[in-house]
């Protein structure tokens, strides 16, 4: 064999794709909407943005952060969108996020605040169509989660 060419079993079978692709997102689908493992999964996260925020429409608290970057994988953006609600996890049940993927929580002091992925406004229940979701909305939202009432 001269080099760089391949071996027949190094080859792919690009027949597999749709399964290996549909897999993953069947799996995650199914455990993001188990009450309890969702909390597991994305609550640390929603309750550290929900205490960085600030609460009651007041904005960001007194000496809070005004940029706080967190990483994570993709599974957890994934988690975050099931937590919220999100429009694009609703509608599509193929979705998952691209490589290198980002989530973003806007505070717009008293109006409450708004989620972007990838720089797109996010849509989610209890938000407007701008995205934004008033500070009363998100505590409620951040409430079901964290006991279990998320569906």
């Amino acid at each position: 064999m001269e080099c760089g060419e391949r071996s027949k079993s190094q080859e792919f079978d690009l027949s597999l794709t749709p399964f290996t692709l549909h897999s993953p997102r069947h799996r995650f689908r199914k455990w993001f909407t188990d009450k309890e493992l969702l909390n597991q999964v994305a609550g640390p996260m929603i309750r550290e943005v929900a205490k960085e925020a600030g609460e009651g429409g007041k904005g960001l608290k007194e000496g809070a952060k005004n940029f706080t970057v967190y990483s994570c994988h993709d599974v957890s953006l994934l988690g975050i969108l099931y937590a919220l609600k999100a429009d694009i996890v609703k509608t599509d049940p193929s979705y998952w996020p691209d490589y290198g993927s980002w989530i973003t929580f806007e505070v717009w002091g008293e109006e409450g605040m708004r989620v972007r992925l990838n720089g797109n406004v996010v849509t989610f229940e209890g938000s407007n169509e701008r995205g934004m979701v008033g500070w009363n909305e998100w505590k409620t939202a951040v409430e079901e989660l964290e006991n279990g009432l998320s569906s």
